[in-house]
């Protein structure tokens, strides 16, 4: 198994991130530029058990559930359905920590086994760089509200 965690910090109070993250959980792609779409399945909207589609491209479809909280702090999901190129088995969570009433620091985990095995390192980069995106388009639609472009 492979572990990547990548934060950023966003000039917003920690209620907004949660509530985008975690209660907003299907609207994804308003922040992350590497899902073309995203939209609510089924479980409950905005809490655990709660599962969400994202398009990563025109192709590949990936479902993904929140399978654990701790309200404010974390919270943990899992792809349960689809899969990525290079990728047997991933779950990732979110940590959550308030600097002052109007920063908050923002980890990403991601536990992921590649296909093939021997490609975890290059896969970490690749990721990395990636996870960098989503984060900034995170941060971006945090403190303007302005949704990121696919792609960008």
């Amino acid at each position: 198994m492979n572990t990547l965690t990548k934060k950023i910090t966003a000039n917003v109070g920690i209620e907004e991130v949660w509530n985008l993250l975690f209660i907003q959980f299907a609207q994804v792609s308003k922040y992350n530029p590497l899902i073309t779409g995203s939209r609510f399945d089924s479980g409950p909207e905005g809490g655990v058990g709660s599962v969400r589609s994202c398009d990563l491209n025109g192709n590949t479809t990936i479902k993904e559930k929140i399978v654990s909280a701790k309200p404010f702090e974390r919270f943990d999901f899992a792809i349960v359905e689809g899969a990525m190129p290079m990728v047997a088995s991933m779950n990732a969570s979110y940590s959550l920590l308030a600097i002052n009433e109007w920063q908050t620091e923002i980890s990403f985990t991601v536990n992921f086994v590649s296909r093939p095995r021997f490609m975890g390192g290059i896969m970490k980069i690749m990721m990395g760089k990636k996870f960098m995106r989503m984060l900034a388009g995170l941060r971006q639609y945090l403190e303007t509200g302005k949704q990121v472009t696919p792609g960008a």
